[in-house]
């Protein structure tokens, strides 16, 4: 079973969680796992690369061969270098990221969801100073004082020397994490691997 993941379904749990349960379940099967940008696991997955994969929802999952599963929503929290004016704050509001350097995710590119919602609430005042293409590289940005980062919550597991985080007070603002696959899986050992990711709680 070859299951692609962007890096952050890493600290929501779930992925690790199913891996875990189809290892003991099925101890001979062999798991490949690999982390792939969120936009590219879709076109893995159609061209036969990956079987399945854990990914915000984005802009390629709406595919009428992939079938999308929602496994869980997050708020948003921002991260900041702990010297930041703004760390003095417990909660950070939408008006105060107004014109500060933002760092996003190469992901997270202007056909996406959360590029799309900044650009409406911030207008001219959005900047964009910086794309990391990682979940490490983001808050490595982001802890240098370069700017700052909106990203979820299961992150703050993360502790890096000089790295804060706050709430975003914007209870409108989700982050999200989907499992993706294919609607007809031929293959019975990644059925038996959907059969478990798949189950409800």
């Amino acid at each position: 079973v070859r299951v692609g993941f962007a890096g952050n379904a890493i600290f929501s749990g779930k992925m690790i969680a199913d891996l875990r349960q189809f290892h003991r379940c099925y101890p001979d099967a062999e798991l490949v796992i690999q982390e792939i940008a969120p936009q590219q696991q879709v076109a893995a997955i159609q061209s036969g690369q990956l079987d399945v994969g854990y990914t915000p929802d984005n802009s390629k999952t709406a595919t009428p061969d992939i079938m999308v599963q929602p496994l869980g929503q997050w708020d948003f929290l921002v991260a900041l270098a702990e010297d930041h004016a703004l760390a003095r704050h417990e909660s950070i509001t939408l008006e105060m990221l107004s014109g500060e350097a933002l760092i996003l995710y190469e992901a997270h590119d202007e056909h996406e969801r959360l590029y799309q919602w900044l650009e409406q609430k911030l207008g001219d005042k959005l900047h964009v100073a910086h794309r990391g293409a990682s979940t490490l590289s983001v808050l490595a940005i982001a802890a240098t004082g370069l700017g700052l980062a909106l990203i979820p919550s299961p992150l703050q597991q993360v502790t890096i020397p000089g790295l804060a985080y706050r709430r975003l007070d914007e209870p409108a603002l989700h982050a999200n994490l989907m499992l993706v696959r294919r609607v007809v899986e031929p293959n019975q050992t990644v059925a038996a691997f959907l059969a478990l990711a798949c189950r409800t709680e």
